[in-house]
């Protein structure tokens, strides 16, 4: 089932509650699916969930069709009091030697929560053979995701549906060479995205010139306190729940998302072809709407970055434009104090430097390219909101529809 940005969030938020074996786990009043295993590995500190879509009280594993794993951060630091062996193999056996190994560009060996979590995702994915499967972790859990999927045996890589990681260091350089040939081979199916945010102190080990697992996605923040900061409450979203970001790497989560949802409606199309009715008027238009909708919400996310980035430069040479004008008055009556203002500009316009050359005519030509990109801005907002109504239309005239809405 495809999801926002921001329901993602939400998703991995739900590592750190209490969840129970058949809690039902929802974002959004949108069902996601069951809590089928939690793993609490007291040996490596390992803390893990395994959602099935369906109750596992009545499907059997061969029956399930979409997985996530949960991977679970650290427990706080200042927890030590009240579980002291828990914030030790967090810590001490795994944050701490493994922030070692990443500042010095590699280790021996991997610590025991990563291997750990390696095996959860194989033995997952045995145990739910006809299952895609997505993997999300934050922090701690970050490492865990990037490391089990690095270490995945080829022949699981299909079933991979999605990766996304939230504010955990770069461990790239801890893999071993098949290790690195998994996650880079991953990658650059568009697989993994690695989220951060800069203004945490966590997400350590990236750069311009260093290799990591997943697309690198660094987004655009606000700035809380310090705890809030690395627990993703810095994260900004747009009004469709898409990150706010000027990373090149939303092109490539957009391009991902908007696959993974037209093979959801693709595979929906098969159902309603082969139920034995043929696919009715009110099924078609809903699926060719939905189609469109991902369509445009997906080109909308690639280029909002590219806009945001255009429309930032923009005003900043409306801006120096104005400057530039005050400046060279300032300069004028420096240097022309024996002349009086009219003489001042005259000399100015001989040499073409008026305020309409610096600052009006200039001005005009960005304020009209502002307007343009407000413009194509605007005409995919209607055009998304004519799709949802005729989506909602067709909801109306078949009430079942409603259980395929993303």
């Amino acid at each position: 089932m495809s999801m926002t940005d921001e329901e993602r969030i939400k998703m991995i938020s739900q590592s750190y509650m209490n969840l129970e074996v058949n809690k039902k786990i929802s974002v959004n009043r949108q069902t996601y699916g069951y809590v089928s295993k939690i793993i609490d590995n007291k040996k490596s500190g390992e803390k893990s969930f395994i959602i099935t879509d369906g109750n596992p009280k009545v499907q059997k594993p061969k029956e399930v069709k979409q997985i996530t794993i949960l991977y679970q951060g650290s427990i706080g630091i200042n927890k030590i009091l009240v579980n002291p062996g828990d914030v030790w193999r967090d810590w001490g056996v795994n944050n701490f030697p493994t922030a070692v190994q990443v500042i010095n560009a590699g280790g021996a060996t991997a610590m025991p929560q990563l291997k750990s979590a390696a095996h959860t995702l194989q033995e997952t994915m045995q145990m739910y053979p006809n299952a895609k499967v997505s993997v999300y972790g934050h922090s701690l859990g970050s490492m865990n995701g990037q490391y089990a999927i690095s270490d995945l045996p080829t022949a699981f890589h299909d079933r991979l549906e999605g990766v996304y990681l939230y504010q955990g260091p770069n461990i790239y350089s801890i893999l071993n060479p098949r290790q690195q040939a998994a996650a880079d081979k991953l990658t650059n199916e568009g697989k993994i995205f690695n989220f951060i945010d800069t203004r945490d102190l966590v997400p350590i080990g990236y750069s311009l010139t260093k290799k990591q697992v997943g697309t690198v996605i660094e987004v655009t923040s606000k700035k809380v306190k310090l705890g809030k900061q690395h627990m993703l409450g810095g994260y900004l979203f747009d009004q469709d729940g898409n990150l706010v970001t000027q990373s090149k790497g939303i092109i490539q989560l957009a391009k991902h998302q908007t696959n993974q949802e037209l093979d959801r409606l693709a595979e929906i199309h098969h159902q309603f072809s082969h139920s034995g009715k043929g696919i009715s008027s009110s099924q078609e238009i809903f699926l060719d709407a939905m189609q469109a909708r991902t369509i445009t919400l997906g080109y909308k996310q690639a280029i909002q970055s590219e806009i945001d980035t255009v429309v930032k430069w923009l005003n900043k040479e409306i801006e120096q434009a104005n400057l530039l004008w005050s400046q060279t008055k300032r300069d004028t009556n420096r240097w022309g104090e024996h002349l009086n203002d009219t003489e001042k500009m005259a000399i100015l316009a001989e040499n073409q430097v008026t305020e309409y050359t610096l600052v009006r005519q200039p001005v005009a030509t960005y304020e009209q390219q502002l307007t343009l990109l407000q413009k194509i801005q605007y005409e995919l907002d209607t055009l998304l909101k004519q799709i949802v109504t005729t989506i909602e239309e067709q909801v109306r005239t078949d009430k079942t529809l409603s259980q395929y809405l993303s």
